[in-house]
């Protein structure tokens, strides 16, 4: 295969309907995520550069340089967060408990890192979704400085098995913000 044949066997593949796919990112929230979402890929890049530049040319790491990466990727990372009605304690939690149920005596394991039972990681934090009762019962919860309502997060296949779930779907589908400006 050359080159030219390369590309146009490739295009088959591309998404064309252009369309649609304006359509999908005219929410506020599909544009936040997108923002949010290149912001950490972009951050996540010039910290890269920054190893690179130390390990292959030898020039010193500015740790001040650094923390301001840092600082904006996690800029990045709370506005990703709000987008989905979450806080950083909420993640911290979820996470510690997917490497809880992955590393059942709390220390790194290399075969298990490589042979992940990603059912056992996923049920490990609904369950402590579950066990926050409060936000998960609430129907329409709201979370100081977000137009948002929280939602219940819960694995693909399970929408609309949850109070929640359904109210975020009638947020979603325009239904409850005449309510929620009264409010």
């Amino acid at each position: 295969m050359n080159p030219s044949e390369y590309l146009r066997a490739t295009m088959v593949t591309e998404s064309k309907d252009y369309s649609a796919i304006r359509g999908r990112i005219q929410s506020e929230d599909t544009l936040r995520l997108m923002h949010s979402i290149m912001g950490v890929a972009n951050e996540s890049g010039e910290l890269m550069e920054v190893l690179k530049k130390e390990i292959f040319y030898g020039k010193p790491v500015d740790p001040l340089y650094l923390i301001e990466e840092y600082g904006d990727l996690l800029w990045y990372i709370a506005l990703g967060l709000d987008v989905l009605g979450m806080t950083f304690e909420e993640v911290m939690d979820k996470n510690i408990a997917k490497l809880k149920a992955r590393y059942k005596d709390d220390e790194f394991d290399a075969k298990l890192a490589l042979a992940r039972n990603k059912v056992n990681e996923y049920e490990s934090m609904e369950q402590l979704e579950a066990m926050d009762q409060s936000r998960c019962s609430a129907m329409i919860a709201r979370t100081p400085g977000t137009r948002r309502p929280v939602r219940c997060h819960r694995k693909k296949g399970h929408e609309g098995d949850h109070e929640s779930d359904r109210a975020w779907a009638r947020v979603r589908d325009g239904e409850l913000n005449t309510e929620m400006a009264g409010k």
